[in-house]
């Protein structure tokens, strides 16, 4: 029945003219790249972490060089959005290049009213110890790199968040008090943030690498309720195949060390790596993920996508066993819903031994 609701829905915004929905954005839409591009969107999306989402979105779009076409985008987006399972999802995230592109700033602030549900830590907790649990977080996030060569970023990272625990199950597990950050969590930390990017394009990309490292450390004297670093690295690659076809390659290593809430810890599953699980239906410590999908051309505006991942969740990298990898697998198609802008409506089916999830979302995944 929710396969059915999720086509229905990517199937009804196809059916919304998007250049009637679009007609004021596009007004004000010009072919001088000196200016600011804004951009308002009706928000509609289903993940299984949120049944429909309902909302809005503020997109401004500028090039840092307006005399370069192909140079870099800054970006500003703003997003409310209330969800059929009750959510509250607000964020502001911007992304600007300074001084010939020489200088990158990134910064997001958000709350997040979410309820969810919990199923445990580790690479084997049981779907049978699944409770509800609500989830309440305020966090701001910021870094300013230097460009140190041509693509390659470097700079301070920092972070800040608040999170609190909610309506736990009487008797469950967060509610016996066990588990790191069960009544919720403070972390304050710092480090530092490498961006290398050789990508032909930021939102439609047929050739060339996306790497990010972070490294951060947590500590009291900053702050966090207790002391512990992580370090996470995403590595993307895309391969131009045939005319118009394109195969994208995506790893995720996420290592943590000290004492990490359950809140911070990375969980396998959702709407871009690992699709076909539930978000957070595996968490623990650590965690790698790999995924490939193949794009191709159907039309002008539509275009089809076939992927597949493996990922793991472990307390420790020695940990990391044949015996606990997950797969999972699917298909989906895409429509070029603002050309100008090449933002993308996204219907994705992933499948995994958790059952079959569908997906409707904005962009690749």
């Amino acid at each position: 029945m929710r396969l059915l609701k999720v086509v229905f829905l990517f199937l009804l915004l196809l059916l919304l003219n998007p250049d009637s929905l679009l007609a004021a954005a596009d007004d004000n839409v010009s072919t001088d790249n000196s200016g600011v591009h804004w951009i308002g969107l009706p928000v509609f999306y289903s993940t299984p972490e949120t049944d429909v989402a309902l909302g809005g979105t503020l997109m401004g779009f500028h090039k840092s060089n307006p005399n370069d076409p192909q140079g870099k985008t800054d970006v500003f987006q703003g997003v409310l959005i209330g969800t059929q399972k009750e959510q509250k999802i607000f964020s502001l995230n911007l992304k600007k290049y300074f001084l010939d592109d020489r200088y990158l700033m990134i910064v997001g602030a958000g709350y997040i009213d979410f309820p969810s549900e919990f199923f445990g830590i580790g690479p084997v907790a049981e779907e049978n110890l699944e409770e509800d649990y609500t989830l309440i977080q305020n966090a701001v996030i910021g870094s300013f790199l230097w460009r140190l060569a041509p693509n390659f970023y470097l700079g301070p990272l920092f972070r800040y968040s608040r999170f609190g625990i909610e309506d736990r199950a009487q008797g469950e597990q967060l509610a016996q008090g066990n588990i790191d950050g069960w009544d919720g969590a403070t972390v304050a930390g710092g480090g530092l943030s490498l961006v290398w990017d050789t990508r032909d394009d930021e939102f439609m990309p047929r050739n060339g690498s996306e790497l990010n490292i972070q490294a951060m450390d947590y500590r009291r004297d900053w702050g966090s309720d207790d002391n512990f670093s992580q370090l996470a690295i995403t590595h993307k690659i895309f391969q131009p195949v045939l005319e118009n076809n394109t195969l994208a390659w995506m790893s995720f290593l996420s290592l943590s060390q000290g004492t990490v809430p359950f809140e911070m810890m990375p969980a396998l599953g959702g709407d871009t790596i690992m699709r076909g699980y539930y978000s957070g239906r595996y968490r623990d410590r650590d965690y790698a993920a790999l995924q490939g999908e193949y794009r191709y051309k159907i039309s002008t505006r539509f275009s089809g996508v076939l992927f597949a991942g493996v990922g793991e969740v472990a307390p420790e990298i020695d940990e990391f066993t044949a015996d606990h990898v997950k797969a999972a697998a699917g298909f989906g198609f895409r429509f070029l819903l603002v050309p100008e802008q090449k933002i993308k409506l996204r219907l994705d089916i992933g499948m995994s031994e958790s059952g079959t999830y569908s997906y409707v979302n904005f962009m690749e995944a």
